[in-house]
């Protein structure tokens, strides 16, 4: 399609390809590149209760949840987190992002950075 509005190719010896490497969500680490990225969101979305969330809050919210993950501390999380637009006036025990402003503990921001996100859900679990 983009070769068709004359903004691109198709042919990739004309293309020019830079690779920006992994995305790591936080400085200091790296990603495994031996799991794909959809790997990584699905083995962390159980904890997650999902009704139209943006792409920034989900993605800050994967990043920290993969964190907790990775020190064994996301096991441990007794309940689901409420996230997106359609969690807008409802309520539950948890939740990311403005838009669970009435839930009991709500991680605030719009959306929320991933090391805020990673800070109150580990205080949350560890209490």
């Amino acid at each position: 399609m983009a070769e068709q509005l004359g903004i691109g190719t198709t042919d990739l010896s004309k293309a020019q390809i830079i690779n920006l490497g992994g995305y790591n969500g936080y400085s200091g680490k790296e990603i495994r590149e031996d799991l794909p990225r959809e790997k990584k969101i699905l083995e962390v979305s159980y904890a997650v209760s999902e009704v139209d969330s943006c792409s920034a809050c989900y993605a800050n919210l994967v990043g920290a949840l993969w964190r907790l993950r990775e020190e064994g501390i996301l096991e441990k999380l007794d309940v689901p987190i409420g996230i997106g637009q359609g969690m807008q006036g409802k309520t539950g025990r948890l939740g990311v992002g403005r838009c669970t402003k009435d839930f009991d503990v709500c991680i605030m921001g719009c959306p929320p950075d991933e090391e805020k996100i990673y800070q109150e859900l580990k205080a949350y679990i560890c209490k």
